[in-house]
């Protein structure tokens, strides 16, 4: 992402758990009980909605 500015800014609690911003979740449409897929590439952190048929990868 280089030089941009995040539309916001989560902390990790202590259980690893995030909240998604709201500005996100109205502009995504996100709900509770949505699925959302992480991914890295080239170093940068992608979050997307999915379909939840991923699975954990670790």
């Amino acid at each position: 992402m280089g030089d941009k500015n995040p539309i916001s800014e989560t902390t990790v609690t202590d259980n690893n758990t995030t909240t998604v911003p709201k500005p996100v979740r109205n502009r995504e449409k996100i709900s509770s009980g949505d699925t959302l897929g992480w991914f890295i590439e080239e170093g940068e952190w992608i979050v997307i909605k999915t379909d939840g048929a991923g699975g954990d990868q670790e």
